[in-house]
């Protein structure tokens, strides 16, 4: 499924925008810095596997560590490259609007995905974990609620202001949106999860 989505969106970015990085059009920035998002997204379930210990993956083929399946490098940006599309605005006035947006619709994206991934795919197990929104935990809902503002903001600086800057500098900036869901995911796991896990 993720290999059949990046086919797709090089197909549909690359006829439609060209070639050149100063030809890209939006979609084309939208779906590389969402790549390039999810690419990093492995970190964080390695700390949740690892360090926090309230999730196990499924094996796969290629596992990460040994602990997170390697097909997760790409399969974030299926839900970031909507959100992206929906939210992201090059109006810095605009911005806060589409902060909220994104919040909200990132919210309802990332549970609706995890509820049905939860309730009849067997991609990964929560565990030590007591405060659910149906089968979802509370903490990473909120982590992704942050992850989606942060992405927005972040991604709409890519996108809108800067086309032209070096590949290395934009996954930097998609480094920082990684850093700071695996942050959130520990406060919020701390603040909202009983002590005595």
């Amino acid at each position: 499924l993720v290999s059949l989505w990046y086919a797709a969106m090089w197909c549909t970015c690359g006829r439609t925008n060209g070639g050149h990085d100063r030809d890209k059009g939006r979609l084309w920035r939208i779906w590389e810095f969402a790549a390039m998002v999810s690419l990093l997204q492995p970190l964080p379930d390695l700390f949740l596997a690892t360090v926090l210990g309230t999730i196990e993956f499924a094996p796969g083929p290629l596992m990460l560590l040994g602990v997170v399946p390697g097909a997760y490098m790409g399969m974030w940006s299926l839900l970031l490259v909507p959100l992206l599309h929906f939210c992201c605005e090059a109006n810095h006035a605009a911005l806060p609007r589409a902060l909220v947006k994104a919040t909200f619709l990132g919210t309802l994206l990332f549970w609706v995905c995890e509820e049905v991934i939860c309730s009849f795919v067997s991609l990964w197990w929560q565990k030590n974990v007591s405060v659910l929104f149906g089968s979802v935990a509370v903490y990473v809902l909120a982590a992704e609620a942050m992850l989606s503002s942060v992405v927005v903001a972040v991604g709409s600086h890519v996108v809108h202001h800067c086309p032209m800057q070096p590949p290395w500098m934009r996954f930097c900036l998609a480094a920082i949106v990684t850093l700071a869901y695996t942050g959130s995911l520990a406060i919020f796991y701390m603040l909202i999860e009983p002590r005595d896990h």
